[in-house]
């Protein structure tokens, strides 16, 4: 599946066989003694191939390569890209009428009892078996008549009807019944103020105007509980407006006392630089008289 160009007949030939052979292969004696239901039976054979299926893969030269990244199977048959490219691959090695025809060999081997095909040859379109598509819109599913109205109840393609009128099909029920369908439980707007009341969507008009005072009430209370908040608030302001004055002045004094003291210092150094001047003039004079 890692190249387009590699599938030859040569190659799709071989493996074609060896599915068809595990495909139609008769169930052992004992799984036919243990249990004759046929969805049994089926089960057991889509467990083989897909077992069949992993074997192949593990054998490619890419797998070899691979084998060292986290990237098996399973986790790319989600993707998108994945999921075209592995359909194309199928369908190159086993065609659509390939498959129908196996298909019918597989449930003709397995089906003893009937259940899944009919034991009258050319029985028509009106056999209960009768191959037919669903008929919602969107469906791709293929299933024997018998089985269209079990299919029906559940096909995800369906038109229903919710509750609150509105036409949908079943998969977009879930997010309809969560995010826009009027008989949705929703809190009430003013949530946040108090009111806990839980109502459907469809009423939440009502109920806005039958507790108009009592949500008047909430904000009432709402905005003293704020003005109680404001007023400690500025209380806190003013008790920190008063600190700021104290630290300010406190810091005022402290600057005028250190320029003073700065002053002063300046004012110490500079007697002793005139001070130090003299003595060393007076030096001179007396070496001058020493020296002569």
């Amino acid at each position: 599946m890692h190249s387009p160009k590699i599938y030859t007949d040569a190659i799709a030939f071989p493996l074609k066989e060896r599915i068809i052979q595990l495909a139609i292969r008769q169930p052992e004696k004992k799984d036919v003694h243990e249990n004759t239901d046929v969805f049994y039976h089926l089960d057991q054979l889509r467990i083989k191939l897909e077992s069949f299926i992993e074997n192949e893969r593990a054998d490619t030269v890419m797998n070899r390569l691979l084998k060292s990244v986290d990237f098996p199977f399973d986790k790319r048959n989600s993707q998108e890209i994945f999921e075209k490219r592995k359909n194309l691959v199928s369908r190159q090695c086993i065609s659509d009428m390939e498959c129908d025809a196996i298909a019918s060999l597989i449930v003709k081997k397995l089906d003893q009892k009937f259940q899944l095909h009919c034991d009258q040859p050319n029985c028509g379109e009106s056999c209960k078996f009768h191959r037919v598509q669903c008929p919602n819109d969107g469906c791709t599913m293929m299933m024997s008549r018998m089985y269209l109205d079990q299919h029906d109840g559940e096909c995800p393609f369906k038109i229903i009807k919710c509750e609150c009128g509105d036409v949908l099909r079943r998969h977009e029920l879930e997010i309809h019944l969560a995010q826009s369908c009027k008989l949705r439980e929703v809190e009430c707007p003013f949530k946040k103020i108090g009111c806990t009341k839980v109502v459907r969507a469809c009423n939440i008009q009502k109920h806005l105007e039958e507790e108009v005072n009592t949500h008047l009430l909430l904000a009432m209370n709402r905005m003293l509980e704020y003005q109680d908040v404001i007023n400690n608030l500025n209380i806190r302001v003013l008790s920190l407006e008063d600190q700021n004055r104290e630290l300010q002045s406190t810091l005022e004094n402290y600057m005028e006392k250190s320029t003073t003291e700065i002053s002063q210092l300046n004012q110490n150094f500079e007697d002793s630089s005139m001070a130090l001047a003299n003595h060393e003039a007076s030096c001179k004079k007396e070496f001058i008289k020493l020296s002569r």
